[in-house]
């Protein structure tokens, strides 16, 4: 469960920076927004999961 914890806040942190990267290195906004939705979907699956397995 800290783990789960963990790595949502890694995940979080790193959104932007993937954002900045993939964007400079594609100069393709679509690319790019494709990438950050996906990134966006799989944090809001691991706080779901942290959810899951830590109940408030």
């Amino acid at each position: 469960m800290q783990r789960l914890k963990i790595l949502n806040i890694l995940c979080q942190r790193h959104l932007e920076s993937v954002f900045i990267n993939v964007f400079n290195y594609t100069k393709q906004m679509r690319t790019v927004i494709i990438i950050r939705e996906r990134l966006q979907a799989f944090c809001l699956y691991i706080e779901l999961q942290t959810l899951r397995t830590c109940p408030v």
